[in-house]
């Protein structure tokens, strides 16, 4: 049975808040200090290129492995289509050998 949208939320929220934790200790750990010291608007406007990158980037592996897949199908068929004309001719030869 799959999820209400309430026990989604409450699923994505749990998983938000230990990621959300682990970065932020990760981060106050690398940079020490308290973030409110900080320059947050400069440093977010870097994080904000970085988020667009890897957007970009999943959207193009997301078609590598879609066109793979598009690769995949057509060698598949072909193989069927192979296959099932080796069946055709095993078949003649068997009702050759029987005259």
């Amino acid at each position: 049975m799959s999820e209400t949208p309430e026990e989604q939320c409450a699923s994505l929220l749990k998983t938000f808040n230990e990621m959300a934790t682990k970065k932020f200790m990760a981060g106050q750990e690398e940079h020490g200090g308290d973030i409110s010291d900080r320059d947050c608007l400069k440093e977010s406007m870097g994080e904000g290129v970085d988020l667009i990158f890897y957007l970009l980037i999943a959207e193009q592996q997301k078609k590598d492995k879609e066109a793979t897949v598009r690769f995949l199908e057509g060698t598949i068929s072909l193989l069927k289509n192979e296959l099932d004309e080796a069946k055709k001719t095993c078949d003649y030869y068997k009702e050759l050998s029987k005259r």
